[in-house]
């Protein structure tokens, strides 16, 4: 420490040359920087780009701009995974390239390649004429870097307001959470680049109504359009006779700049003829205030709370599944969300909903084919068939659920659980019960499941929610019966859980829960038998014969009281 002390205090010196003016200074630097660590794009831009600038104030003024802007990035990196201010400061180099360009990307000897801001703000293009894709040219930029500090200020005020405006915030938090991303800085997170189609056009927001007395409520509502928008991309989501989909991020920018007030950007007509001054090849434009947001409109204009209405999980921001053709008042579309809360609930074991509703609407949804359908499984035997019984994805009930005239219809029930059981009834037949070896999986598994309900139901309990695997049987019946001396029957046989090598048999301590989908249904009733009388297909047949009476009662009577 003594030894580096003295170098730090004799032997260290600076040197400093006065290069007569601050273009000198910073050409110089650029060549006595080869020799050392390599400068990045954006230090060698600089003392060209400021250097360019004859009148000494403004050179002044643009070069501590540019410090300025350096020393934001440098303070606002990703501190988890940035030792440099470099990755930032490219970053808005390159976003303030694509909203001037209204592109992703630029192209280079005819083949696509990311955008270099460096070679756009000196405008060396390689890409002009027949090659170029989109608008390959900069002539939206007049070459004043003080363009360049205001599209910064949009950034910065965006930032702020992602600080400071909770609703804004939240709206942020709700997308990262359906998207399952980890990152708990949200800009971080919106820094990633498939999230380009929500950040420039906040940026470009920021930068036309940053002013307006309305920014702050505004920018909620618009975020709250771009975060719909975005999820229309992400989930491949379509509206109203599949037209009303997602609007490239390159038009809404374009209406941004065409509107000078909030309002008319929120209800701007896309469709209309001229309505925007540059096309993007190869994409067409879509609906921006399609009927979803019309509606929207109209019932939070009666006070519904739509902003909550669109933040939750099963909606996504897309409500048109409660609409139907707008003609319904708002206590009835207060009533259809909170029966799709209900549905959605029945689909996890945490929710407190009541488990008949619960097991009657995975059953409803197995029947109607909403989700997992009885089939080979991969990866399991080619002996069995089966399905994921409690499969459930967002896409797949946009696609089935909400698109099928049913769910709709069920929306508006007053009494869920009696309409369910109704609509369940009619979808199966008093015979159905009747099996015999030549039955087939589908059948076999279709009344497994409705008697596992029944039963469920029964005890007030829901059934086991499990997933870790494909719950089947057998494609010859009588390699499921439980007792190899009697005829296959419903009583006489058990499902199990799919492997690679067969349909696995419930372990043991599990073996006396009714409420699991794999084990007999005889433990649903009062009988007494061993595991290993199970396990060995030895179960008598005097149990067996009981239980398919208890059986039979149970399903009749549930056709009587449903089916119509």
């Amino acid at each position: 420490m003594n030894q580096f002390s003295k170098f730090i205090t004799s032997n260290l010196q600076f040197v400093y040359f006065d290069m007569g003016d601050r273009q000198h200074g910073e050409e110089t630097f650029v060549v006595i920087n080869t020799t050392g660590e390599p400068l990045t794009a954006t230090e060698n831009l600089k003392p060209v780009l400021i250097g360019n600038i004859i009148d000494k104030d403004k050179q002044k003024q643009r070069s501590d701009e540019w410090e300025e802007r350096e020393e934001w990035f440098w303070k606002h990196r990703d501190k988890e995974h940035e030792y440099t201010s470099d990755g930032l400061s490219n970053d808005f180099y390159t976003w303030y390239w694509q909203i001037q360009l209204l592109q992703e990307r630029m192209w280079k000897g005819g083949k696509p390649s990311e955008i270099d801001p460096k070679d756009l703000f000196l405008k060396r293009q390689d890409n002009i004429g027949d090659e170029a894709e989109e608008y390959d040219s900069t002539n939206r930029w007049n070459g004043d870097l003080a363009h360049v500090h205001k599209r910064f200020g949009a950034l910065t005020m965006l930032f702020q307001a992602i600080q400071e405006n909770s609703a804004l915030r939240e709206v942020m938090d709700v997308l990262k959470h359906f998207e399952k991303k980890d990152s708990e800085d949200i800009f971080v997170w919106l820094r990633e680049n498939n999230n380009i189609d929500i950040l420039l056009p906040l940026i470009s927001f920021c930068e036309k109504f940053g002013n307006s007395p309305a920014f702050s409520v505004g920018i909620v509502r618009f975020v709250r359009r771009l975060v719909k928008n975005h999820l229309d991309k992400i989930h491949k989501r379509t509206r109203r006779n599949n037209t009303e989909t997602h609007l490239d991020w390159r038009y809404v920018i374009q209406i941004i700049e065409q509107n000078d007030d909030i309002e008319n950007l929120m209800t701007f007509d896309s469709l209309q003829e001229g309505a925007f001054t540059k096309q993007i090849p190869n994409v067409k434009p879509s609906c921006w205030y399609d009927f979803d947001e019309q509606m929207k409109d109209k019932y939070a204009s009666n006070r519904l709370d739509i902003a909550s209405f669109e933040s939750c999980k099963c909606l996504r921001y897309d409500l048109s599944v409660l609409w139907g053709e707008g003609c319904f008042t708002t206590k009835e579309i207060e009533k259809r969300y909170a029966n799709i809360l209900k549905l959605y609930g029945c689909l996890s074991q945490q929710e407190n909903v009541a488990p008949e509703l619960a097991n009657l609407y995975r059953l409803y949804r197995f029947v109607r084919e909403w989700g997992d359908r009885v089939g080979h499984v991969p990866y399991r035997t080619w002996d069995a068939k089966g399905l994921t019984y409690n499969f459930h994805n967002y896409e797949t009930a946009y696609v089935q659920e909400f698109k099928d005239e049913e769910f709709l219809q069920l929306l508006s029930e007053d009494d869920l659980t009696g309409a369910i059981a109704c609509a369940i009834a009619n979808k199966i037949e008093k015979d159905d019960i009747n099996l015999d070896e030549n039955t087939t999986p589908q059948k076999y598994l279709k009344i497994w499941l409705v008697l596992k309900t029944l039963l469920a139901n029964e005890h007030g309990q829901k059934l086991d929610y499990w997933n870790g695997k494909a719950i089947g049987c057998y494609i010859n019946m009588e390699n499921n019966k439980i007792n190899n001396e009697s005829a296959f029957s419903l009583s006489n046989s058990c499902t199990g859980y799919l492997s690679r090598y067969g349909v696995d048999l419930v372990w043991s301590n599990y073996y006396s829960n009714a409420l699991l989908l794999d084990t007999p249904l005889y433990v649903g009733f009062d009988t007494n038998v061993s595991y290993s009388d199970f396990e060995n297909k030895r179960v008598p047949e005097s149990i067996l014969n009981f239980v398919e009476g208890k059986l039979r009662t149970l399903f009749e009577e549930f056709l009587i009281k449903y089916k119509v």
